[in-house]
């Protein structure tokens, strides 16, 4: 119990408090540390800003978004944004919007805007006496309030009521405020609280002076001041209608007018029975929530406002409503909406302002409708559903495209496997057998080579030609297939200008792919003869002698502008080359300036023989290894693979941690905080930052760690104008530094 409580975790640093917990609540600490770095935002500006949005921040949570289109509200046409992860929500908004665009569309109307706040006091003395010199209270409350009201006063909001509440026939001494505001665009809740604040000092001070009250009547206890979340005068109407035999007919022989009464009656139900109501509600939030999540409102105040307004006779009713009168079916809801269009993370986070921008910037009055508009369409989907097809109907189908997904069907597969569902029980087990019923490809298996497994997608065979079997399937599981006359017809994953010089080879390494494939194993031989890595200088390898380096580099690319190609980058990669003409490459060549700094910081000297002498002790690779040329740039894949992201960075850290065990190098230098904690994760090196360096008006740290003989170096990154600076002025003092601890 003890080793899982701690003091002063809020003050430490992120990673600390990841490698905290990571410790002491994961039976992985490595591969849970590894999963929630994963998902940290690569820009860092950005990343400092979403963990300010909360506090103990280990990572981030990511939310689908998506979009609803085709919704007409009020003639005028929307794209709604809606964050949701359950499925089947947007592609039921969607339907209903796209039903009504023909019908009228939806129309909605504000009926109000009052929010409501409340000073919360216990007071011994004659109400009558309060009331008496109410007028001038609420004139000093106002008064002590208005720098605090100034500026929304400007945009027409400010304090539009105050009322005296007496409740102490329920509770003895207990009185209220009851303080209403207009917020204009905003939510208003901070400026709410701070105004009813103000207001709780200026009450107690007004009873504590004012003649009118006795001695024994001055003493006012404060007990909270706070906004309300049920702002049942904060509404908003949403309605659709049509004549009724403009509903249909519909799919399974239901005439419209059977399906109006039908859909009235279960409305109705749902106004008269509260276990229904409860779900009725939730369908309603489904749409709801989902758009108050993308434009960065607090969809827990909408909720707890929603569903008071839903029970406030008393009774836990429906909050939509239908009637059929005079051949008219109409569909309404009311909802007392609190939102903000400014201020807030509205305009902090990223993709909200996005979502606002979407919606054509609305006021939040427009967003109120919006909003409503998009609850009315969900309940309106889910009740159709259920009166007509029943609701399974697709549920079970985005259900069975995501068991697709999880056994890698591909496209084509899929396609046949939604075919042949069609009006079948869906069931994980039964998807697997048809896969793996159609499978006409030789299936491998880790375990004996060839029992029959499920698929996985064009992108997973090729991780797995690049990667070998054992690796592969370490990340994703058991069952694998490969298709032996694509390997044949197999485009190079390396680049174009490696394919060139070993085109010649092709049919050998076709040999060589497959043996290893069979074997399953990624051994040090492996390693030493696989020409077909993915590296973009596939030549170096029969030239790397593992046992002379000293040096590994880690970190950003030395000369590739595309960054998601892995780089293993060695002196043997120009054995075609003479020694002048090599370091004539090495030291002249813009991009490749990062060989003549690491001379100057190893190496004694910057003549040919000192630069070959430690050129040829340098192993240079990079974290991020590869998108193969043949499916496609990045962006593509990820529209394709939703995991690839998790998928090539788990691939990566796989195989750069091999790299280093068969390497085995002296000394590792990363360039930037991001490889640098990454090695030492993947290695459980602790470090610590070993000196400062001045750069202009920055410091800029070395960090440092060891492991047996392996030393680990934190150094800034190559590439940018600061860190160049730094690179230039600084690297002579580094070495100093280095040679201080012991290091070179």
């Amino acid at each position: 119990m003890s080793n899982k409580t701690i003091s002063g975790f809020s003050k430490l640093p992120k990673p600390d408090k990841v490698k905290w917990v990571a410790e002491q609540f994961f039976q992985n600490p490595a591969a849970a540390t590894q999963e929630l770095m994963r998902w940290w935002n690569p820009d860092e500006e950005q990343q400092r800003l979403l963990d300010g949005f909360s506090e103990n921040t280990l990572s981030n949570f990511p939310m689908p978004f998506g979009i609803a289109p085709n919704f007409m509200i009020n003639g005028k046409v929307y794209a709604v944004p809606m964050v949701i992860e359950e499925s089947s929500v947007v592609a039921a908004a969607s339907s209903a919007a796209k039903y009504w665009l023909d019908r009228g569309g939806f129309h909605a109307k504000v009926l109000g805007t009052k929010k409501l706040g409340q000073v919360h006091f216990s007071w011994n003395g004659d109400v009558r006496k309060l009331e008496s010199v109410f007028e001038e209270l609420k004139t000093e409350l106002l008064q002590d309030a208005a720098p605090i009201t100034a500026n929304m006063e400007k945009r027409g909001g400010g304090v539009t009521g105050i009322e005296l509440l007496d409740f102490t026939v329920q509770e003895p001494r207990y009185y209220q405020l009851k303080v209403s505001f207009e917020t204009c665009d905003s939510m208003g809740a901070n400026f709410i609280n701070s105004v009813l604040e103000c207001f709780a000092k200026t009450l107690d001070r007004f009873i504590a002076t004012h003649p009118v009250f006795d001695d024994g009547e001055r003493d006012v206890s404060i007990i909270m001041s706070i906004l309300s979340n049920y702002t049942p005068e904060c509404l908003v109407r949403a309605w659709v209608e049509c004549p009724v035999d403009k509903l249909g007919p519909f799919n399974n022989g239901l005439s419209a007018a059977e399906l109006a009464e039908k859909f009235r009656k279960a409305v109705r139900i749902a106004y008269l029975d509260p276990h229904r109501a409860t779900t009725h509600n939730k369908g309603i939030f489904n749409g709801v929530d989902a758009v108050v999540l993308a434009t960065a409102n607090d969809f827990r105040a909408v909720e707890a406002g929603c569903h008071t307004y839903a029970a406030r006779d008393g009774h836990y009713r429906s909050l939509s409503h239908c009637t059929i009168e005079n051949g008219i079916f109409r569909f309404w809801l009311d909802l007392p909406l609190a939102l903000g269009t400014v201020g807030g993370l509205t305009k902090l986070h990223p993709i909200a302002k996005l979502s606002l921008e979407m919606l054509g910037n609305p006021s939040a009055e427009e967003l109120m409708m919006i909003i409503a508009s998009t609850g009315l369409a969900q309940n309106f989907a889910a009740v159709r559903s259920l009166v007509t097809t029943g609701i399974q109907a697709g549920h079970m189908k985005m259900h069975l495209a995501n068991i697709l997904n999880h056994l890698g069907a591909n496209a084509d597969e899929a396609a046949e496997a939604m075919k042949y569902f069609d009006g079948k029980a869906v069931s994980f087990s039964a998807v697997r057998e048809y896969l793996e019923g159609v499978k006409s490809v030789f299936n491998i298996d880790k375990r004996n080579g060839q029992n029959p497994t499920s698929s996985f997608s064009e992108l997973r065979k090729i991780l797995k030609l690049k990667y070998g079997e054992k690796i592969i399937n370490d990340l994703l599981g058991d069952g694998w297939v490969i298709d032996l006359k694509r390997i044949k017809k197999r485009e190079d994953v390396h680049d174009e200008s490696s394919a060139i010089r070993n085109r010649n080879a092709k049919e050998t390494v076709d040999e060589q792919m497959l043996e290893f494939i069979k074997k399953g194993v990624l051994t040090e031989e492996d390693f030493r003869k696989f020409e077909y890595w993915g590296f973009d200088f596939s030549g170096w390898i029969g030239n790397l002698d593992f046992g002379k380096i000293d040096f590994l580099i880690i970190g950003k690319e030395p000369h590739l502008e595309n960054i998601f190609y892995q780089t293993a980058y060695h002196l043997g990669s120009y054995s075609h080359l003479s020694d002048e003409k090599t370091i004539e490459y090495h030291f002249n060549h813009k991009r490749h300036s990062i060989w003549k700094k690491f001379v100057r910081l190893f190496g004694e000297g910057e003549d040919e023989n000192a630069a070959m002498k430690i050129l040829s002790k340098i192993y240079i690779a990079d974290i991020c290894h590869f998108v193969p040329q043949n499916i496609g740039n990045d962006e593509d894949i990820k529209l394709r693979i939703p995991n690839w992201e998790q998928i090539r960075d788990n691939a990566a850290q796989l195989f750069l941690k091999k790299e280093i065990e068969l390497i085995s190098p002296k000394i590792i230098i990363t360039q930037g905080v991001a490889s640098f904690e990454l090695i030492a994760r993947l290695l459980n090196i602790e470090t610590r930052i070993l000196a400062v360096v001045k750069n202009g008006s920055r410091d800029e740290k070395i960090r440092y760690g060891e492991s047996g003989n392996l030393k680990l170096i934190g150094m800034p990154p190559i590439g940018s104008r600061r860190f160049d600076s730094f690179w230039e002025k600084s690297l002579l003092k580094v070495r100093e530094i280095l040679k201080q601890h012991g290091i070179i």
